[in-house]
């Protein structure tokens, strides 16, 4: 049995931006994290050992984007997705949606949503 675990305004500061005038301080990203896994064994025992720990992952998500120093967003979410699965076994699929404030004007803001999935017979 699986189940969908959403982690909403993940706060991150990050060196992120395309333009020069972005990459000499770090800049303020808001990430939304949403992962599957098989909840079948934590559902019977409700035991955080038998769970994916909902803080880890969003930690790991954090880290990914300020370990990127990427020009584009996409890049940033495209890491953090793969570090989760990289990292997190038991996670069958991965989304990590990025929010840049004030990235351009007339607009709140500009997202990039990435998604990544285990392939079939992956551990």
């Amino acid at each position: 049995m699986s189940a969908r675990v959403v982690v909403r305004g993940i706060e991150i500061d990050a060196v992120i931006g395309a333009y020069d005038e972005e990459r000499t301080a770090p800049r303020r990203v808001v990430g939304t994290l949403e992962f599957t896994y098989d909840v079948s064994r934590a559902a019977e025992t409700d035991s955080l050992s038998d769970a994916i720990d909902y803080g880890a992952v969003a930690e790991c998500v954090r880290r990914a984007v300020i370990d990127a120093e990427a020009r584009l967003l996409e890049v940033a979410a495209a890491r953090a997705a793969r570090r989760v699965l990289s990292v997190f076994r038991g996670v069958e699929s991965v989304v990590v949606e990025l929010e840049k404030t004030a990235a351009m004007s007339g607009a709140t803001c500009a997202a990039v949503r990435w998604s990544e999935s285990r392939t079939a017979g992956e551990d």
